[in-house]
């Protein structure tokens, strides 16, 4: 006879209306159970074996919210990890055209050393694509900075060249954006939706004062009236729908003054448009001893506080709905198909902690060949797969979405213990907010 069992990897909260909502993290599969059903749900969870509700039994199992108590989950858990985060069916890009800014945000860690990138960069990232592109399924570009917008004609460049290369050896190519904002008219953007960019993140901090505050031009202007502007130009203008823009906000304390108005504005704005989202941060700073952070930088555990104040708005949390998916709570840097480089050649994993030694992996030169130190390499792909901290990965519902490895450099805290990542602390809040939004969650509604 088969055994049957609940798999740890099932998360439920509490819904609407007396709904449950239920999040497999191995599967990503979000579900939102009515309330005529959530008493047969939770009788089968406790008690798999039993010959009752056949008709919804038989359709947990196909979700693996039941399985076979053979499966080991911890080992599956790891394999799915291992041919994702160590795939070749994408290679993932994050360029920075110039590492100088428009902008001058009082909490930004870059320090704007290069200028745009040289040509030898250039040459070295055509000639790397022409030596390594076919051993991968598919070609992925972040564009970042600085701001990437101010190397516009290399941007262009670049992006010819990557749509030509993958169209020659039949791979298909896809490019995203961080962007302030500022430049981002409704005519540039249909410039760049031709060069297949398509997924943008661009920061709006609260209303006007508070962001302009924490995000001014680098001539002091206000910088909030455009970035508005342009996207309501983008919503009104651009019709297609296979574009997603994400807009961000860092909290501070001067955000938080005006807050609800802030969620009132994005709501109204762009709540009922399916391509924007948002995302929600506490404002964070490496640099800790500067006025600014002194009296705006707000503890991390107030973010729970905050997304309390969302619901009911109908926003969409797109990026945190797939960090709470099989392995995509895990940080780019921790792929070993990412790179980063810098507008001088250097190559990084993380686009934070530049300063870092060992983020600093190498360098790509002229000719596409990469430089890159094994040992820096290695601490930011690999981990002792369950040893020691990691054990307790290994009784917990969220290890498929972040493995332990969530981030790198943060893993660990200062006495070398391992840190859990804190999208965990939030994750009953996202799943009631994403059960908000449709196309982000599905409803199982099953007699028998």
């Amino acid at each position: 006879m088969i055994i049957i069992k609940r798999s740890r990897f099932i998360r439920i909260c509490n819904g609407y209306n007396n709904e449950l909502i239920l999040l497999n993290t191995y599967t990503g599969d979000l579900l939102t159970i009515p309330s005529k059903d959530s008493e047969r749900l939770e009788y089968l969870l406790d008690n798999p074996n039993t010959n009752k509700y056949s008709k919804l039994k038989e359709e947990l199992m196909k979700r693996e919210i039941i399985i076979d108590d053979a499966v080991n989950e911890t080992a599956r858990a790891e394999l799915k990890y291992m041919e994702l985060a160590h795939s070749t069916k994408k290679l993932l890009l994050t360029i920075l055209p110039t590492e100088d800014c428009n902008f001058r945000c009082q909490y930004c860690y870059e320090e704007h050393n290069f200028g745009k990138m040289t040509r030898t960069v250039i040459n070295g990232i055509k000639n790397y694509l022409r030596k390594n592109l076919y051993r991968y399924d598919m070609l992925q570009v972040n564009w970042f900075g600085g701001e990437p917008i101010e190397a516009l004609d290399i941007l262009v460049e670049l992006s010819n060249f990557f749509i030509d290369i993958c169209a020659e050896q039949k791979k298909p190519y896809r490019a995203s954006m961080t962007t302030n904002g500022y430049s981002l008219n409704a005519e540039l953007f249909k410039q760049l939706y031709q060069l297949h960019i398509v997924d943008y993140q661009v920061t709006l901090d609260g209303l006007e004062n508070a962001h302009n505050l924490t995000r001014p031009h680098k001539d002091g202007a206000n910088s909030y009236k455009q970035i508005v502007y342009n996207l309501k130009e983008i919503r009104d203008k651009i019709k297609t729908n296979n574009i997603n823009i994400t807009i961000r906000t860092n909290i501070t304390k001067s955000v938080l003054i005006d807050f609800d108005k802030h969620l009132d504005f994005l709501a109204n704005e762009f709540g009922y448009d399916d391509r924007f989202g948002v995302l929600f941060k506490i404002a964070w700073s490496n640099e800790k001893d500067t006025k600014f952070n002194s009296e705006e930088l707000l503890p991390t555990g107030e973010l729970h506080k905050i997304l309390e104040k969302c619901k009911y708005k109908g926003l969409r949390f797109s990026i945190n709905r797939e960090q709470i998916c099989s392995i995509s709570g895990i940080c780019y840097a921790a792929h070993s198909n990412a790179f980063v480089i810098g507008a001088d050649g250097t190559l990084y994993k993380c686009t934070v902690e530049y300063k870092k030694d060992i983020n600093q992996i190498g360098s790509i030169k002229e000719n596409g060949n990469l430089v890159i130190d094994k040992d820096k390499w290695a601490f930011w792909v690999t981990k002792p797969v369950f040893q020691g901290e990691y054990e307790k990965c290994t009784n917990c519902f969220f290890q498929p979405a972040c493995m332990g490895i969530y981030c790198p450099i943060n893993r660990f805290n200062e006495k070398g213990q391992h840190q859990c990542v804190g999208m965990k602390d939030y994750v009953d809040i996202y799943m009631l907010l994403c059960s908000q939004s449709k196309n982000m969650y599905e409803r199982m509604d099953i007699n028998g």
